[in-house]
């Protein structure tokens, strides 16, 4: 039996039939968004805009003032969830 990876931990949350269901992603240490975007079939872009909620919140919550939307496209932190495309 394998160990769980917690790197490869994919939830899925939402709706309660698949259809409604949308795929999220726990960061891990280390973790990039351009490397999550690569694992997942998308791109920094667009998974910077579908979070762009969770990312603007986390950047103020550490200090960080967020007057353009790309000074937040690299900041994520270890434990934050993530919209998946």
């Amino acid at each position: 039996m394998s160990e769980l990876n917690l790197n490869d931990l994919e939830h899925v949350s939402g709706g309660a039939s698949a259809e409604g269901a949308r795929r999220t992603y726990i960061v891990q240490p280390g973790d990039t968004l351009s490397e999550i975007a690569a694992k997942y079939g998308t791109t920094t872009k667009k998974l910077s805009l579908l979070n762009a909620d969770i990312l603007i919140a986390s950047a103020e919550e550490r200090g960080i003032k967020v007057n353009d939307s790309s000074e937040y496209a690299d900041h994520i932190y270890a434990g934050q969830i993530l919209r998946l495309p």
